[in-house]
């Protein structure tokens, strides 16, 4: 190992080499990371409680009601279901009449006296969207809202449903255009914070923009994705530089094939550091400016889950990087590059493709198959780069980092073998 890092230093010094590969990258990394604090303050600005600025016109035919219930029209009158005492046990709550039987489309106000609570408000967004508004203790249908004393509301919403109906509430009907500043703030003001229930989320996932963790991955994940483009390239520049002056093979003999082989990836993560070293101050100096210290709160709550993500992000990255760069080294043999080349993307995108499906059916078993699918490299790396948002169980999130970590090490010493007996082919 100490020859192959003198090795490594050896091939940094030469200077055309060096300027190729780290001075990019540096130029590069300042680039793309104002780039990423750009778009991350329009998106912080979007989520935030804010008056929108242009005009959302609301038809009578909407497309969300027509995926919830059939029909796009507007939905009867809205009836208001204040749930009582049961008869035979005055601690159990069940609803006034049997027209007020809960639905999952339902949205219950919870609130501590049912009976004398106004309903103005929330009758006001939901009347034509809805077709039960139920006002209770604890009754929980996929929407549930609740109403503090205090003024400082949240809603949860238990199913991908439960969000399309709550953002029923935000677009304004025909007859509201008018005042459609005046409604935005009170459904803003009405719902508050949103949460989303997910079976196997380790907490209900903040859908606000005073989540941190949503720009924190916004962030992180394409400076990761960014540096898996810049190991491969490293990595097949400086096989291109000696190949092309002919003294890849004598240097490799005078080496060692293990030597120069781990120098060669001891090159490819100096260029990595190099742009992550410039890079990460940025972000963080960049949210914590534009989100102020809140930004980091829900980040110090889950530290366990962030801790373990990032070292899965780095072997589940490490492992797609080091797969690609065989497809390079077997560019002559065209089935194996291509194999090695597109199928792991196909893969994960498969992998994105049934974890985004199972949100349709809403499940305790979809939650078991969306942590199965987090737990799996290569397929489970769209999981992996919303974790810090989704919340996944930490134990499924190790096991994707510890089995990510056993395939490198294995496909490293491969891929070494091959390195090794096929140099001719470079």
């Amino acid at each position: 190992m100490k020859r192959a890092f003198h090795l490594a230093w050896s091939l940094i010094q030469i200077p055309h080499l060096a300027l190729s590969l780290f001075l990019f990258p540096l130029l590069c990394s300042v680039l793309l990371v104002l780039g990423q604090l750009v778009v991350t303050t329009m998106f912080i600005r979007s989520v935030a409680p804010t008056v929108p600025t242009t005009e959302v016109i609301q038809e009578d035919f909407n497309p969300v009601r027509l995926v919830l219930y059939g029909s796009g029209a507007r939905r009867p009158h809205l009836e208001v279901c204040r749930w009582v005492a049961s008869p035979s046990d005055p601690t159990i709550e069940v609803p006034p009449r049997a027209a007020c039987a809960p639905d999952s489309l339902d949205v219950a106000l919870n609130v501590s006296d049912p009976r004398t609570f106004d309903v103005g408000r929330y009758a006001e967004m939901f009347q034509g969207q809805i077709d039960r508004l139920h006002v209770c203790k604890d009754c929980k249908p996929d929407v549930v809202i609740t109403a503090s004393t205090d003024g400082k509301h949240h809603s949860r919403a238990g199913s991908v449903y439960g969000l399309a109906v709550m953002s029923l509430a935000f677009i304004p009907k025909p007859e509201e255009r008018s005042e459609r500043v005046e409604k935005f703030r009170a459904v803003n003001e009405g719902i508050g914070d949103i949460l989303f229930y997910m079976p196997d989320a380790s907490d209900l996932v903040r859908l606000s923009g005073a989540n941190g963790a949503i720009p924190f991955a916004a962030n992180i994940v394409p400076l990761v994705v960014i540096a898996l483009w810049l190991s491969v390239r490293a990595h097949r520049k400086v096989l291109d530089y000696f190949s092309q002056n002919d003294v890849l093979l004598p240097l490799v003999a005078a080496t060692g094939k293990r030597t120069f082989y781990t120098a060669l990836w001891i090159v490819t993560g100096a260029r990595v550091f190099c742009f992550l070293a410039a890079s990460l101050p940025v972000v963080y100096l960049g949210l914590k400016d534009i989100g102020g210290v809140r930004v980091f709160d829900s980040l110090r709550a889950h530290s366990g889950l962030i801790t373990v993500w990032l070292f899965a992000l780095v072997g589940a990255v490490a492992l797609c990087t080091i797969v690609s760069s065989i497809a390079d080294l077997k560019h002559r043999q065209a089935f194996r590059s291509v194999l090695y080349r597109y199928v792991p993307i196909l893969v994960a995108l498969l992998g994105a493709f049934v974890w985004t499906a199972t949100f349709i059916v809403p499940s305790p078993f979809m939650g078991i198959v969306r942590n199965v699918i987090t737990s799996m490299p290569i397929l489970g790396l769209a999981p992996l780069f919303a974790a810090p948002v989704t919340l996944p169980s930490v134990t499924f999130v190790l096991i994707h980092a510890v089995a990510a970590t056993i395939l490198v090490v294995l496909v490293l010493r491969n891929n070494a073998r091959w390195f090794g007996a096929h140099l001719e082919e470079l």
